[in-house]
């Protein structure tokens, strides 16, 4: 018989770059199963054996997002894409979605970061150090107080504001 205590999933978003370590250190310090990873356009061929290595290791690669982090509207775009994204897996709050703030380019960062901050969602940094510590960020959890600022945010990007 098969427990249904636990009906949701942990996804994390992970941003995925030119750099790798920061990947491997989370799935390892989380346990990570599941993963919807964000990448440039610009990256993506370069990032497609790392996300075979990873698919290997029987971990659940949901998605892989392509942004373009140099476009014009790129913080507008790849947001709307994050915030779809988080639609689309948090399943109506039945997920539990937890947002990586390492890799990618700066604006990357700072969408991941307008994501956390509209969802309440828990986040993590990887520290570039010998050891490569794992810090959690939970100051978007209490930062958010009801549910409508997915909707703000979607609304700021389609221009509704």
């Amino acid at each position: 018989m098969k427990d249904n205590k636990q009906k949701f999933k942990i996804i994390h978003f992970l941003l995925l770059g030119n750099s790798k370590e920061h990947i491997n250190r989370v799935i390892e310090y989380y346990e990570i199963r599941n993963i919807v990873f964000f990448t440039s356009i610009n990256l993506i061929n370069e990032n497609l054996e790392f996300i075979k290595d990873i698919k290997k290791k029987e971990i659940n690669v949901l998605e892989t997002v392509l942004l373009d982090p140099f476009e014009e509207k790129a913080l507008e775009n790849m947001t709307k894409k994050m915030l779809d994204a988080y639609s689309l897996y948090s399943n109506d709050g039945i997920n539990h979605i937890i947002a990586g703030l390492t890799g990618g380019t700066n604006l990357m960062v700072l969408s991941m970061g307008m994501l956390c901050l509209s969802a309440g969602l828990k986040a993590h940094y990887v520290v570039n150090n010998e050891n490569n510590d794992v810090i959690t960020i939970d100051i978007f959890q209490d930062m958010v107080k009801n549910g409508d600022n997915i909707q703000i945010f979607k609304d700021l990007f389609k221009g509704e504001l």
